[in-house]
């Protein structure tokens, strides 16, 4: 998202500045370091040298270009104002992309403390549980019934039978 709104600020300035459109693009496309956007935009260039228009040409690739992205671009050239609708669009990108990176520095603290506690209670289940069962026999007492399924559940994990099964069940 971020190479996109880079490619279409670029492209938009080109425009702007009086280059025309399938030069805007080949050099767009030459000088891309994603090759995703380097082939796209290489191929918009092929199909609007064959007469067809921009938009036309970004229909054909929906998994780069968003549906937001070509009534933007669809707009301005029946408009006649594509650089203006390619600079929006580059700011919702690079606005997007900054939500986006947001979104996934807040989630990588509750992922890891998530991670992090399913990784100790597993290793509590495997190595912990078991030497209060031994102190638990010793007792002769009954267990009550969770602390009978922790100890039921912590003999399961020890078992290789468990990940013969668990393993393809959770895929």
């Amino acid at each position: 998202m971020k190479d996109l709104a880079v490619a279409t600020k670029q492209l938009s300035s080109m425009i702007r500045t009086g280059l025309p459109l399938l030069d805007s693009l080949n050099i767009i496309s030459d000088t891309s370091e994603n090759p995703t956007i380097r082939y796209a935009f290489k191929e918009i260039g092929l199909g609007i040298s064959k007469g067809a228009t921009m938009s036309e040409m970004l229909d054909k690739y929906p998994e780069v270009f968003n549906e937001m992205y070509r009534a933007l671009v669809n707009a301005g050239e029946t408009a006649g104002l594509l650089p203006t609708s390619l600079d929006r669009q580059a700011k919702l990108l690079e606005s997007l992309a900054k939500i986006k990176g947001q979104i996934q520095s807040a989630m990588a603290y509750p992922i890891a403390i998530a991670s992090l506690t399913i990784i100790v209670v597993f290793i509590m289940m495997i190595f912990v549980i078991p030497i209060f069962v031994d102190i638990y026999d010793q007792s002769g007492a009954d267990l009550p019934a969770i602390t009978q399924m922790l100890v039921d559940l912590s003999s399961q994990l020890k078992s290789l039978d468990f990940y013969f099964k668990a393993i393809p069940s959770g895929f």
